[in-house]
């Protein structure tokens, strides 16, 4: 498996999947203005470091992950079920957040696996 990375600032498209897929990219980034999916939304110390497809249709149904983050959360599920392996939701505005997430245990976003 190729361990490409691909960077998306917005809602995941249809091409950017049939990248993902054709690439077999190993992890997919959503760089967002938001630091990853939150219990609260106006509580940043409730942000999930890590959520599988199953807990995230439940903090769908439960009104948990609404508005914005519905989109970015379905992007990864359709991701993850195109053969990438995780994908993370990540505040881009923040400086190195893409290496904090993908070299410390806690990350600094939200990593949604299968």
């Amino acid at each position: 498996m190729h361990q490409h990375l691909l960077h998306q600032p917005s809602c995941c498209t249809p091409l950017l999947m049939q990248i993902a897929a054709a690439l077999q990219a190993e992890k997919l980034i959503l760089m967002t203005d938001v630091p990853g999916v939150l219990r609260d939304k106006n509580d940043v110390a409730t942000k999930y470091n890590s959520l599988n497809i199953h807990e995230c249709r439940q903090l769908t149904d439960e009104g948990v992950i609404a508005g914005g983050m519905i989109p970015k959360v379905q992007c990864c599920i359709r991701c993850l079920s195109q053969g990438v392996t995780a994908a993370h939701i990540i505040d881009g505005r923040s400086r190195h957040s893409v290496l904090m997430e993908l070299l410390t245990n806690e990350g600094v976003g939200t990593m949604i696996t299968g």
